[in-house]
């Protein structure tokens, strides 16, 4: 923490004092900046590791949809799971994309009645601009277990995970 760094600055730290200062002057607008005055100073070690602009820009979209999973998951236990099935089950196809935000979907692995909805709804996030997986043809993604009902950014998840494999 800044905390910390300040306190081992102030201690007179020695080793690695550049990169401290260096840190603790990250903020969102020189984040990009920062990362490479690190990359030059802490070495080659972690070379290929080390991710480039499009690629932390990647790692926050999926931490943000990690996020949305998992608020998701902490609301749906204490919703009513049939009042959202019943919302389902009346939302029309071309709302495919509303699900996302707001409901739950059958995962295609199961094979229960709302495959087509569930595939539906991962090609929409896959095809929307803007997204982090849009442009990308892979849809061959499974989840290993987990209940039949999983919210939509769980198949969004498991559809990363096998672009970040893949690539």
């Amino acid at each position: 923490s800044k905390f910390i760094l300040e306190r081992l600055i102030d201690s007179g730290l020695l080793q690695k004092r550049r990169a401290a200062e260096i840190a603790l002057g990250v903020e969102d607008s020189n984040h990009l900046l920062s990362r490479q005055r690190l990359a030059g100073i802490v070495g080659n070690q972690g070379r290929y590791r080390r991710l480039d602009a499009d690629g932390c820009g990647r790692a926050r979209a999926i931490a943000r949809l990690q996020k949305r999973l998992y608020h998701l998951r902490k609301g749906s236990r204490n919703s009513d799971r049939s009042s959202e099935s019943a919302r389902r089950d009346r939302a029309p196809p071309a709302a495919a994309c509303e699900l996302v935000g707001a409901g739950h979907v059958v995962h295609p692995a199961h094979g229960h009645q709302a495959d087509a909805q569930a595939r539906r709804v991962a090609l929409c996030l896959l095809q929307r601009p803007g997204s982090p997986l849009s442009g990308t043809a892979c849809l061959a993604f499974k989840l290993a277990s987990g209940p039949a009902l999983v919210p939509a950014c769980a198949c969004v998840l498991a559809v990363a995970r096998v672009i970040a494999l893949g690539r």
